[in-house]
């Protein structure tokens, strides 16, 4: 019965108790030595000692297999008891307790490590559902794209042939706005989900901030919740891996805005801090708080004081592993119904900002031959319609072999080759390696829906969806390079 108990409360507390009785003690006491922690030193064999009322106190070693893990004291409760006697029926005692005690260490170690491995599950588990989030919503977007290329590039192609007088222009231009909305909202879904390696650029963290707020904006109405947003002046650029720095924004205002169930203001700054040379961005809520006996936890992985199921626990730990990643550090501040605050402070970048590119007013015009390869075909007369607008001769295809067939029927120059990353059959990386291979003067232009994309050394990119703009733009930098390997990234 002693050594089934795996719980040594129940053991000290109800078996030892009601075993001393029935044994003729008074009371059994039981000191347990730590894993690792020698015996004191004193005799290792028993004691007997007089107790007065004509008992004794008898203390004998507690071991497993030669090695001493506590001592047993009692006291007899049976005047004229042999202490032989006495200490021989406490050792058995003390054998079993012993016995019980590494049982029940064994089995709080075996409940740690059920404990770190349903830990580590549940991280799987996560890492599993953010890979298929990332894919899911790379597919999702590329489905999005196209058929938002043509939604943004038709409308801006109206918009530029209305008289301004006409009132249906500021309904095209609304059209134009609402489409680059949701470009951005996509692209910034794309950031968040996918699985990418750590990489930092120098960026203005005021930017990074408002585009982290816009996704959360209208959640933040439906919450009754304000968000107020405070910018210093001529803030210093910080070097910052964009994505996961939204990461942690989107997380920390998640949280202020779940703390406040009934309404309340986000108060978002982001200021210099000089004495820590760093740039500070704060999130102050007035929500219910947290208890003091939990601040010390919060950045714990798993822990977590929402229901069931409302809560993986990873979510401020993610943001002090980021945080940490890029050397700097975060401060909370909370009192129960008082609101809670959160600092993080990034290290400053002491480099000028990079000159903002200046578009022209009008896209610019050309009158070169240039080859479209896209297998959507709203897309592709989208582009073809731009590109013939501007002056551009224009050969289309709907896909890759296609493509080879036009180019090798066209006796005279082709200046450009436009072609779609994804094609069924024969992709746009695979089309250009042919199609230079046989014109070797011809510049490369990919178009792409994908937030991923392979390096490329032989062309440039132009993002879908595109605005008129961009992709002309995008042509005109590509037709105008010296060398065909030089690797541009087209404006938005």
């Amino acid at each position: 019965m002693i050594t089934s108990q795996l719980n040594l409360h129940a053991l000290a507390g109800e078996v030892l108790p009601g075993l001393a009785k029935s044994l003729g003690f008074s009371e059994i006491e039981v000191s347990l030595l730590s894993p690792g922690v020698p015996e004191p030193t004193r005799p290792r064999s028993s004691r007997a000692e007089p107790a007065g009322d004509d008992g004794i106190t008898i203390e004998v070693p507690m071991a497993i297999q030669g090695r001493v893990t506590g001592r047993m004291r009692a006291r007899t409760s049976i005047p004229g008891l042999p202490p032989e006697d006495a200490e021989q029926v406490l050792r058995i005692v003390a054998s079993q307790v012993a016995v019980a005690a590494e049982n029940a260490r064994l089995y709080e170690g075996l409940q740690r490590q059920m404990e770190e491995l349903r830990n580590t599950e549940a991280q799987l588990v996560q890492s599993a559902k953010l890979a298929a989030i990332g894919e899911l919503a790379a597919n999702v977007a590329h489905e999005i794209n196209n058929p938002m290329t043509s939604i943004l590039g038709y409308a801006t192609l109206l918009h530029e042939e209305t008289p301004e007088t006409s009132p249906r222009k500021e309904t095209l231009k609304l059209i134009q706005n609402e489409s680059l909305r949701i470009r951005e909202i996509v692209r910034a879904l794309l950031d968040f989900s996918r699985q990418r390696d750590f990489a930092k650029e120098l960026v203005d963290m005021r930017q990074a901030v408002k585009d982290t707020l816009a996704l959360i904006q209208r959640h933040a109405v439906l919450s009754n919740c304000k968000i107020v947003e405070q910018y210093g002046d001529k803030l210093p650029l910080v070097e910052i891996d964009v994505p996961q720095c939204k990461q942690v924004f989107l997380n920390l205002v998640t949280n202020a805005l779940d703390a406040m169930p009934h309404g309340g203001t986000l108060t978002v700054t982001v200021t210099v801090a000089q004495q820590d040379d760093a740039i500070r961005i704060e999130f102050a809520d007035t929500g219910t708080g947290i208890p003091e006996a939990n601040l010390a936890r919060i950045f714990e992985p798993f822990f977590t004081t929402k229901p069931v199921g409302e809560g993986t626990g990873l979510g401020l730990s993610t943001v002090y592993g980021i945080v940490e990643q890029h050397d700097g550090h975060v401060v909370v501040e909370s009192a129960p119904a008082k609101g809670t605050t959160f600092r993080v402070y990034l290290p400053r970048v002491e480099e000028p900002a990079p000159e903002a590119q200046v578009m022209p007013s009008r896209p610019r015009t050309g009158w070169e031959t240039i080859l479209i390869a896209e297998d959507d075909p709203a897309v592709r007369a989208l582009a073809s319609d731009m590109l013939r607008e501007h002056g551009y001769t224009v050969l289309t295809a709907a896909d890759g072999d296609e493509a080879l067939q036009v180019a090798e029927r066209h006796g005279a120059r082709i200046h450009l080759l436009l072609t779609d990353v994804m094609m069924p059959g024969m992709n746009g990386l695979q089309l250009a390696g042919s199609f230079t291979a046989v014109r070797p003067e011809a510049r490369v232009l990919y178009m792409t829906g994908y937030a991923e994309m392979p390096p490329v050394s032989d062309g440039a990119i132009v993002q879908k969806p595109f605005t008129m703009f961009a992709l002309m733009e995008a042509v005109r930098r590509t037709l105008e390079r010296s060398e065909r390997n030089g690797y541009v990234v087209s404006p938005a």
